[in-house]
């Protein structure tokens, strides 16, 4: 099942000169939520190791990591509940 999707956001009413990541923030933030809490399914924490300790040491945010690891979606194989 897919929560959300950054391709979504895209047409949104926001300045013509956002760039289109910016559509990947919200998620972003609700997916480093869940690395931050050991929320992430085993899968994804197997094959994005080294991403995800970006993100605990702040060297990458959660829209970035949605994008490169994540194809810009939010999905239920990434998350563990």
């Amino acid at each position: 099942m897919k929560y959300d999707d950054a391709s979504w956001h895209y047409d949104g009413n926001y300045p013509k000169d956002l760039p289109s990541e910016n559509a990947a923030t919200a998620i972003g933030m609700f997916l480093a939520w869940c690395i931050y809490n050991n929320l992430l399914a085993d899968d994804l924490k197997e094959d994005a190791e080294d991403d995800i300790e970006k993100v605990l040491q702040g060297k990458m945010t959660g829209a970035q990591f949605l994008i490169m690891d994540c194809d810009e979606k939010f999905i239920d194989f990434f998350y563990q509940n």
